[in-house]
Parts: structure tokens; sequence; C-alpha cells
């Protein structure tokens, strides 16, 4: 679980008008990070392909705000939607599962969506030699 004051952190890395779209009324970005599963069907209805609107400054999507924010709920949303992009990349070259990893049950389901009909299983990482 995220504190509150690690939320507030992502959220000062967001700007309601700097999305790609112009759009700040369809910020699906702002949704996803708010846990508005109904703000974010309404985005999609309004524009499906908002799916993968990325901020101007960051180029954050929806998908690696929930992935870096450990919303699991929103990541399955998001998941399901037609046309998801996993492999959208933000500013600094990271993707979904680079926010993800941080939290493992994440990271399993992107890397489930990315490769369907693959059994995913985690590495088993051992302790750090001295």
């Amino acid at each position: 679980m995220i504190s509150s004051s690690k939320l507030k952190t992502i959220y000062e890395y967001f700007n309601k008008d700097d999305v790609k779209t112009g759009d700040p009324n369809s910020d699906i970005v702002e949704c996803a990070l708010r846990n508005d599963f109904d703000g974010v069907d309404k985005a999609l209805q309004s524009n499906p392909g908002n799916i993968n609107t990325q901020k101007m400054t960051t180029g954050i999507t929806a998908l690696m705000a929930a992935s870096g924010s450990g919303l699991h709920g929103m990541v399955d949303h998001l998941l399901l939607k037609p046309g998801i992009d996993l492999d959208l990349r933000d500013g600094f070259g990271k993707d979904a599962l680079d926010h993800a990893r941080l939290f493992p049950n994440i990271v399993k389901k992107i890397m489930i969506a990315r490769t369907p009909g693959r059994k995913w299983k985690e590495p088993n990482i051992g302790p750090v030699p001295d």
C-alpha cells in the first residue's frame, strides 16, 4: 500500500491541462490516479482513443499511473479496454511494466496481458550476495 504522502508526490507530476489530446475534461490519467472507474469509462465513451492518452511533460498514461500507484483494480479495468497499448513509453523511457515493478501482482497482470496464453511465474530472487 502506498502512503498518502507518496500519492501526493505522484499527483504533483500531473497538471490538468497537460494532456496531448488538449481536452482536460477527458483526462483519463487523472481519473485513473483518483481510482475513478466511472470517469475512465466516461472519457472512453467520448473518445475510445483516450485509453492511450499521454501527459505532455511526462508521457505518463493512465495504465502507467495506475501501475505505479499500486491501483490493482484500476489496472484490471484498464487492461480490459480495447486498444490499450502496453508498450507505450513515457518521457523517461519507461513503460507500464517498469512503473509496476514495486507491485509484483500488477507486474503479473501486465505480463499476462502482454503474452496471453503463456503462464507467468514470478522469478525466484534469492538473497543478495555479500
